[in-house]
């Protein structure tokens, strides 16, 4: 989603796009995103199915948050630090979020699955 936000914004400002641009930027994206999926993702879904919180509304609000705080907290990792946050990016932050995890909710589909299963 990163890779996806790059490229525009490459696009859009009018900047020369290299393949290894895309290619980094995945890589990138896969360093910051795993960890993420990982720390904040997992719990969530956890704590969603308990509270039975998990249709798609509440993936994609999680999305919106998820997307603007990454975008904001972006440049505080470590080694990017040197990053300009280009505030008309956001929106394109928030709406890959939302995709990523309403991508999340499709492929899991918590909705479909008991909460609750009896060993018969």
């Amino acid at each position: 989603m990163i890779a996806l936000a790059g490229s525009i914004f490459f696009v859009v400002t009018g900047t020369r796009v290299d393949p290894r641009d895309f290619f980094g930027l995945t890589a990138v994206s896969a360093v910051l995103g795993y960890p993420v999926a990982l720390l904040l993702g997992v719990p969530s879904y956890i704590v969603w199915r308990a509270f039975s919180l998990d249709n798609a509304w509440t993936y994609a609000l999680a999305g919106v948050v998820l997307g603007g705080l990454f975008f904001v907290v972006y440049p505080l990792f470590p080694g990017f630090g040197y990053a300009i946050i280009d505030i008309s990016l956001l929106p394109i932050a928030i709406v890959l979020g939302v995709a990523a995890t309403l991508t999340f909710w499709l492929i899991a589909r918590p909705d479909r699955h008991p909460r609750f299963s009896n060993p018969a």
